[in-house]
């Protein structure tokens, strides 16, 4: 059991709030300013960002140092219980085996979702500065395949009403050629692949569970990090799939429910570490789903229910 570095950045604050760490801020920042990144927004947290996380931290009202030891102690006590629980179930050597190498998986996504965060810091950086020389904008820039760069630094225009639209629908590509799909015709593109569902009737529906347990409650559904704040205390969270910019409304769920994601995923890893039901993979929480539907998550089973 490793501890992911969203809890390691969180373990380090904490020693700087409660007295413990030869750090200073300063030398945080520098060390944690892109742990909030995302698959597309790349962001600079500043000294005064974390100075509002540990002003957050003190007004919760929580035990701090008690706190820091659940964090620092949990892939140990996690580590405890699964030995526990290896001597009481009789289980395969293969199906052992499976469950040890899940965790190094676990550790291996954990550092690959770290490095990319780091590239995405980098990879902005880059498209700035293509920006700054062509006229193009960061936000255009990012829905632009490297073919398209290149051509762009070569002086060919392309055209900014098919970056902004690709921003609304994506980009496809397709063939060995490499031919793009204008955004017009993802819409097309994807009913004639995908077929249009109609989710209206379903009123339960299954995933994959990745923390047992069971909640009821009013759902909320997040399409962005920005939209975090929408979560209030003891909502179920549900997502196509959740990023470390989330971790301030997932702490604030009762539930998680995501679209997308296996048992090493994000939502996964970190609803274990927070002891909250998570269901995830089902396919088609988000389209089912409406903010305010009261709704149970039977995590235990990899069922949701819609209530009301």
């Amino acid at each position: 059991m490793h501890q992911s570095f969203i809890n390691q950045a969180e373990i380090e604050l904490l020693k700087i709030i409660v007295g413990i760490s030869k750090d200073n801020l300063d030398a945080y920042q520098k060390r944690w300013y892109w742990s909030k990144n995302n698959y597309i927004t790349a962001q600079v947290l500043s000294v005064k960002h974390f100075q509002e996380e540990i002003r957050a931290w003190k007004k919760s009202g929580k035990d701090l140092k008690k706190e820091l030891k659940h964090l620092y102690e949990t892939p140990r006590l996690n580590r405890i219980k699964k030995q526990a629980l290896f001597k009481k179930v009789k289980l395969s050597a293969l199906l052992r085996a499976l469950i040890r190498i899940s965790e190094d998986f676990t550790w291996w996504q954990d550092k690959r979702k770290k490095a990319t965060y780091f590239n995405i810091d980098m990879g902005c950086a880059i498209l700035k500065e293509v920006g700054r020389r062509t006229g193009y904008t960061l936000d255009e820039l990012k829905f632009a395949y490297p073919g398209e760069i290149k051509d762009i630094l070569s002086k060919r225009e392309l055209s900014r009403k098919e970056l902004q639209g690709r921003k609304k629908s994506g980009l496809v590509v397709v063939g060995e050629a490499f031919e793009v799909v204008p955004s017009a015709r993802i819409k097309e593109l994807k009913n004639m692949i995908l077929g249009q569902k109609l989710h209206d009737q379903v009123d339960d529906f299954r995933g994959l569970s990745a923390s047992t347990g069971r909640a009821i409650g009013p759902v909320c559904i997040l399409n962005s990090a920005t939209e975090a704040d929408k979560v209030k205390q003891g909502d179920i969270l549900v997502a196509v799939m959740t990023r470390p910019d989330y971790i301030a409304a997932m702490k604030k769920a009762a539930a998680i429910v995501t679209n997308e994601g296996g048992i090493t995923s994000h939502a996964a890893i970190v609803s274990r570490e927070l002891g909250i039901p998570c269901i995830i993979g089902t396919k088609i929480a988000t389209e089912v789903l409406h903010d305010g539907d009261i709704v149970e998550v039977n995590a235990n089973h990899g069922l949701v229910k819609k209530l009301k």
